[in-house]
């Protein structure tokens, strides 16, 4: 048996094809815009960001003493800030507080070799104390004629000549006035609250 292939519908031929008509509203565009200004600026932000959380963090955790070993760091560090952003209010707080570092040193040093009247007093104490013991025991030994204890009065005797030298020496140590010991714990306790709030400054919140 063989098949036969259907008849093609004309009828179907001869209906017209239809066309695309695009739609008159506008389509929404899939392609953003790329803005190339802000993603530099957030670039910048970021960087100036990540240099100072470095620097605040030394200078948190660097006691006064040796804060003025960060200032060549922190001097370099705000020159590339410096050519990302503004930070002028920063800049001038970094320099004031590095200026009175500076200023703080110095009293400090001319002060060097001084000592405190508490400490004056307190070792002075002390050394008398030693002393008076040790001449007591040169007095006993005094009173015998061993050999033996011929030898350790020598040796009281040398004692005794040790401190009066050293209680000599404490009674002309030059002391620091109250006032002294005053400028130095204010100018001690500024720095510290200034130190405390550059450790808290934040440049974009």
């Amino acid at each position: 048996m063989r098949w036969r292939t259907p008849p093609i519908q004309t009828t179907l031929l001869k209906q017209p094809l239809k066309t695309f008509k695009p739609p008159t509203w506008p389509l929404p565009s899939t392609v953003s815009e790329f803005h190339s200004e802000e993603v530099i600026s957030n670039y910048q932000r970021e960087y100036v960001s990540m240099l100072w959380r470095n620097l605040k963090q030394q200078i948190s955790k660097t006691s006064l003493e040796y804060m003025s070993s960060l200032n060549k760091h922190a001097t370099r560090f705000l020159e590339d800030m410096g050519s990302k952003t503004d930070i002028s209010i920063l800049q001038d707080q970094i320099k004031t507080f590095f200026e009175n570092i500076e200023t703080y040193n110095s009293i400090k040093a001319s002060l060097d070799g001084k000592m405190t009247q508490e400490s004056y007093e307190r070792l002075l104490s002390t050394t008398q104390q030693n002393l008076r013991t040790i001449e007591m025991e040169e007095q006993e030994q005094r009173k015998e004629k061993t050999m033996v204890l011929n030898q350790s009065l020598k040796k009281a005797q040398v004692e005794v000549a040790r401190l009066r030298e050293e209680i000599q020496k404490i009674e002309n140590t030059p002391r620091l006035s109250e006032e002294d010991v005053k400028v130095l714990g204010k100018m001690e306790r500024l720095l510290e609250e200034d130190q405390n709030e550059l450790s808290c400054f934040q440049f974009f919140k």
